[in-house]
């Protein structure tokens, strides 16, 4: 049975951690026009994947304002996280 036939959370070891985001967390354009990205958003997920859960939200999000410039999304911007426990 493969691990999609299990279920992908079956998958999943403990400490591992999955991210879930909308659009709008990628999309986030700074003066420039240039969008926040996948990539700034997997180094600063990254950078802080062996911090608590909301701990790891907060620097995504302080990345994301950095490279935007503004306090202020004009998208949708969600995060969610998933960390499966021993």
């Amino acid at each position: 049975m493969s691990p999609l036939d299990r279920g992908i959370l079956s998958a999943l070891e403990p400490g591992d951690t999955v991210m879930f985001y909308t659009d709008g967390v990628v999309e986030c354009t700074d003066p420039k026009g240039e969008d926040s990205g996948i990539e700034r958003l997997t180094l600063s997920f990254v950078a802080a994947r062996q911090l608590p859960a909301h701990s790891i939200i907060n620097a995504v999000v302080k990345a994301t304002r950095e490279h935007c410039g503004s306090q202020m999304f004009s998208d949708d911007f969600t995060l969610m996280l998933l960390r499966k426990v021993p």
